[in-house]
């Protein structure tokens, strides 16, 4: 699929941004980088998920888009980069938090949310 005129600046512009968003990311952890937050939450979304960013990542480029030869590759590179991501960010979230976030990794899931199953009730 060929991108109209008025497509080709975003997207040219979109992907540069994601590419120097992921050499920062790479960057970042070879110099084993500590996040500027003083701390992690587990309000909101990330009492259910992880990473809820990395996971609307792969559903984004999963369901996007019509499967050419060029953006399966995309898509194959960009999901890759998202769940490899994740796991380096599990490595330096465990330098920097320790226990804690051992703890949180115990109670929440990484990619997918868990489904509580309700109890019949008895009465």
């Amino acid at each position: 699929m060929i991108l109209p005129h008025e497509l080709l600046l975003p997207h040219i512009l979109l992907t540069t941004a994601w590419v120097v968003w992921c050499i920062r990311q790479i960057r970042d952890h070879l110099a084993e980088r500590t996040s500027e937050f003083s701390g992690f939450t587990t309000a909101g979304i990330l009492n259910h998920i992880r990473h809820p960013y990395y996971t609307a990542g792969v559903i984004l480029l999963l369901f996007w888009g019509d499967i050419t030869a060029t953006n399966l590759i995309l898509k194959i590179v960009g999901i890759t980069y998202f769940i490899v991501g994740a796991f380096l960010e599990e490595r330096k979230l465990l330098r920097e938090f320790g226990d804690a976030y051992r703890a949180y990794q115990r109670r929440v899931p990484m990619f997918s949310p868990r489904i509580k199953r309700r109890s019949p009730h008895h009465g």
